[in-house]
């Protein structure tokens, strides 16, 4: 996948960028609602029961936006 012609690295303003282009106007509230999903992900992990490894391999592959 390519994000503003990037396909590692993104960074915020690549999302946004994109989300200007396509008119997405709630562009900065998705991705801060996306940013605490993910920062919670330990929590929703433990809660569901997840083995610990594959929670913490899951977390590793959670893509964080500079």
């Amino acid at each position: 996948m390519s994000v503003n012609g990037k396909f590692k690295d993104f960074s915020r303003q690549d999302f946004l960028d994109v989300a200007d282009r396509f008119g997405i106007g709630e562009a900065r509230s998705i991705i801060y609602n996306v940013e605490e999903s993910i920062k919670a992900w330990p929590s929703f992990a433990n809660k569901a029961e997840i083995n610990q490894q594959v929670a913490d391999e899951i977390s590793q592959n959670h893509l964080k936006l500079k």
